[in-house]
């Protein structure tokens, strides 16, 4: 595994190695800011319902960023890469610098459209700047390095909290922080040499919703839309969930954070190898059945180390495949379609995620309300507050995701050896791409 991991980072380009460097130093400085925002505005004064709202904001930038994957197959992605990392960046810079919460949320907003920016770019120039053989290495290495210097970021915001006090000024100046080595991401884009795009003859400079492989499309992102509806009513508020049922300090929810992060960078270096051994289909399936017990655990216990055991292995079980995930639906579309599939998937994924965060919020803020309506009581279910009603609901969803996903591609051929021996997806045996 170990020398089948350095035969394939040799073969990674330059241009792969300026996007690896901008993605660690980015990573490195918004950290930080990932695991602080919420428990920040909470102190400035903002209920759940509120702070589910803004996390709403950041995921309605997706929308905006839609339509330019119409054009993003027909054009370099130098500058999206670059623009993206300074308004996601200024975005995050915005929501510190006022407590006014309409004006946080605008700039919510501005930050969720540059990581749409981001996300949409970063799959296709991947595609560009990789050969098959190393390519899902390439994937797998480029998410491990933003997870490492997430945990990284956010271990240095445990240890400032707990050196200077965790209060809501440490807080916004610990986040500060993390936006200026955020700017520093930029300057790696700047060495990257891109050769003009070959367009296909006939081609026009009007991009068009025809010609589309929806099938494939269609079965690439209603997985996703499930899972991000699931996510969208949990994942943000995990952070508050220490902090409210444990009563744990910004520093060592930051640990835990910064713990969960380097699990996951394991589970994405193994991914490849897995997959080459289960095959895609069942690594994902396998993956996400086997996350949702330690959801049950993290819902229902009072047990603090539980807890923390749980979130780990949750998150590492379902985030392991997303790098084979990515590679997958890069190779089963066409070229000219890469960009716009991308970016459909994560409009799959981040749309629900707009009302499921704010629904989050409403249901964590208003549980007692809520509990006193119901014609039953959810304590029978083991339902303790708001945290767990939302995470039952997650379960079912991540259920319901894994067998649709099950479903639609139990018959596909799910990989061939390439030339390394890595994966390297194929069509099914109708002749078309069945999708993820």
């Amino acid at each position: 595994m170990f020398r089948e991991y350095l035969r394939n980072l040799r073969l990674f380009s330059r241009n792969a190695r300026l996007l690896l460097l901008s993605t660690f130093i980015g990573s490195l400085g918004l950290g930080m800011v990932w695991v602080l925002r919420n428990l920040y505005l909470r102190r400035i004064g903002f209920n759940d319902a509120q702070i589910g709202n803004v996390l709403s904001a950041a995921a309605m930038g997706l929308v905006a960023a839609a339509p330019v994957a119409l054009w993003m197959d027909r054009l370099r992605l130098k500058g999206f890469l670059l623009f993206a990392g300074l308004a996601g960046t200024l975005g995050l810079f915005g929501q510190l610098v006022t407590e006014d919460y309409d004006l946080i949320r605008l700039a919510a907003f501005f930050s969720g459209v540059g990581g749409s920016l981001a996300g949409l770019a970063g799959a296709p120039f991947v595609m560009r700047n990789s050969g098959t053989s190393e390519r899902v290495y390439l994937f797998g290495v480029t998410i491990a390095v933003a997870t490492l210097g997430s945990a990284l970021s956010m271990i240095i915001a445990g240890v400032c909290t707990r050196a200077y006090g965790d209060t809501a000024e440490v807080q916004r100046w610990v986040m500060l922080g993390g936006c200026a080595v955020g700017f520093l991401a930029g300057p790696p884009l700047f060495f990257i040499k891109e050769p003009p795009l070959k367009l296909k003859k006939g081609d026009s400079s009007v991009p068009s919703l025809r010609n589309k492989d929806w099938r494939t499309i269609g079965r690439l992102c209603l997985p996703d839309f499930l899972i991000g509806a699931g996510a969208g009513l949990t994942i943000p508020f995990i952070n508050l969930y220490y902090e409210t049922r444990f009563g744990i300090p910004s520093d060592r929810i930051s640990g835990y954070y910064a713990a969960s992060q380097l699990v996951n960078m394991l589970g994405f270096m193994a991914s490849p190898v897995i997959a080459n051994r289960l095959g895609l289909v069942k690594s994902v399936v396998v993956s996400q059945l086997l996350s949702t017990p330690f959801f049950a655990i993290l819902a229902v216990t009072t047990d603090l180390r539980l807890a923390v055991g749980a979130f780990l292995l949750r998150n590492m079980l379902m985030n392991m495949v997303q790098p084979v995930n990515s590679n997958f639906a890069m190779e089963v579309v066409p070229e000219d379609q890469r960009a716009f599939t991308n970016c459909i998937k994560g409009i799959a994924w981040n749309l629900p995620w707009v009302p499921a965060a704010s629904l989050g919020g409403q249901v964590v803020h208003h549980f007692q309300e809520i509990r006193s309506r119901l014609p039953w009581d959810p304590s029978t279910l083991g339902v303790r507050d708001g945290f767990t009603l939302t995470m039952y609901v997650t379960i079912v969803l991540y259920l319901v995701a894994a067998s649709v996903f099950y479903v639609f591609f139990r018959n596909h051929h799910a990989a061939k050896r390439g030339d390394a021996g890595v994966l390297v997806a194929t069509p099914a045996a109708s002749g078309r791409p069945d999708g993820e």
